[in-house]
């Protein structure tokens, strides 16, 4: 990271056709300059030096150099910007947009560029099952701590505990902040209620019209709090998508207040997992040797997930991974590739250790290996409408492209479905 840091930004063609345009253009300037002054020397018979000076050699270097070059170039480059912008394509730096006319070569990826980033949790594998849909009875219930592996509705609890805890994504309330408004809406409706509640009384008495206006304002406050209590969920779409599926089945905070997150590996491109240590936060039981419970939640890439796990999660508990295991994984991961989903595979295991340890990636105190497989969620991002099109100008215009998926069945079918050849 410090050698990519310190390494200098490379000149644009753009920047190397101008350098090379004004040093020639310079060059040009005095060699002018210099054979007019000593042809107009020669001519006065070498009086008159001051006047054939400033006439001969100044006003030819000054009428040589380009001094409205970088308004113009500037004002192209702008003119460029702002049409790319009305397409949606915004440039970090305005000579950028002169590259583009030059690539030969598209490389992208799908997410946001073939889909349109609209990310679902679509089916779960696990216990070497399918799931369309929630992995419990389909009730939202109250989802215990994660205190051992022994049965399947335990690993489900693991599984939605992992999905909620190894996870960036963050739940904001719609409610906090908005008192005031929903104050505001409510006066406004009493307000207007005013006018029907003075016609409800006649001679004193109280007409029966009042309990029918009484229940139809308690429904209107119903939904006004309902709506302010919306939840709304920022972060990674992938992982927005996971606290959505979690939160048909059981609140994510409720999980999330159970544990405190004491250190965490974000993913990368060369680890391509996510690995979050955490600790009960209610109680943690000691050791006669002083350690506590941690648990070390995983997600990732399905094969590298596996490869650091040695048992999986099925219905009669924990069982060793076996050739077996494997050939139904690697069967499930190809057939949710060939329905063109992505998948994020999640593990856990506990150790026990110190409660102020201080954890590092380089410490050696994790577990990397002996993990428990709970599973893998498949997410499917639709199609952009226009890709096809885009596309077919790219080909059109003699430009190559490639693109980068888990796997090349996930590929075929989302380039099938965006009505691209491969």
């Amino acid at each position: 990271m410090e050698t990519i840091s310190q390494e200098e930004g490379r000149a644009t063609r753009l920047e190397l056709e101008h350098k090379r345009f004004v040093m020639f253009i310079t060059v040009l300037a005095f060699i002018l300059a210099t054979l007019t002054f000593f042809i107009g020397i020669i001519m006065n018979h070498f009086r008159s030096f001051k006047d054939t000076f400033i006439n001969g050699f100044l006003v030819i270097i000054v009428a040589n150099l380009p001094q409205g070059l970088p308004i113009t170039l500037a004002a192209a480059l702008i003119i460029v910007a702002r049409r790319l912008a009305k397409k949606g394509l915004y440039m970090k730096r305005l000579d950028v947009a002169e590259t583009l006319g030059t690539a030969t070569v598209v490389m992208c990826d799908k997410r946001g560029v073939f889909t349109s980033n609209d990310i679902a949790v679509t089916d779960v594998w696990h216990d070497r099952m399918f799931f369309s849909g929630p992995i419990t009875s389909g009730r939202r219930y109250s989802l215990s701590t994660v205190t051992s592996l022994e049965n399947v509705g335990e690993h489900a609890d693991a599984l939605l505990t992992t999905m909620s805890v190894c996870n960036k994504a963050q739940i904001e309330s719609a409610r906090s902040g908005s008192l005031a408004k929903r104050k505001q809406i409510t006066l406004d409706m009493d307000l207007n209620n005013i006018s029907s509640w003075g016609k409800v009384f006649d001679n004193g008495s109280v007409h029966p019209g009042l309990e029918q206006i009484t229940i139809q304002r308690s429904v209107q406050l119903n939904s006004i709090q309902a709506a302010f209590q919306k939840k709304n969920i920022t972060g990674n779409p992938s992982e927005v998508a996971l606290l959505k599926y979690v939160e048909e089945m059981v609140s994510v905070q409720s999980i999330r207040n159970n544990y405190e997150v004491v250190f965490e590996i974000p993913f990368d491109a060369g680890r391509r997992l996510h690995v979050v240590v955490a600790r009960n936060s209610h109680h943690s039981d000691v050791s006669d040797e002083g350690n506590i419970k941690f648990y070390m939640f995983v997600k990732g890439a399905p094969e590298e997930v596996l490869m650091h796990c040695s048992r999986m999660s099925t219905n009669e508990g924990e069982a060793p991974i076996t050739e077996g295991l494997v050939n139904e994984f690697t069967e499930a991961y190809m057939k949710l590739g060939s329905k063109g989903r992505t998948c994020i595979a999640f593990a856990m295991t506990t150790f026990e250790a110190f409660y102020d340890i201080r954890l590092t990636v380089a410490s050696g105190k994790l577990p990397e290996n002996g993990l428990c497989f709970l599973g893998m969620a498949a997410m499917y991002d639709p199609p952009r409408s226009n890709v096809d099109q885009s596309i077919a100008k790219l080909r059109a215009a003699g430009r190559s492209f490639s693109s980068f998926f888990q796997n090349r069945s996930t590929l075929e079918v989302q380039l099938h479905l965006a009505v691209i050849e491969i």
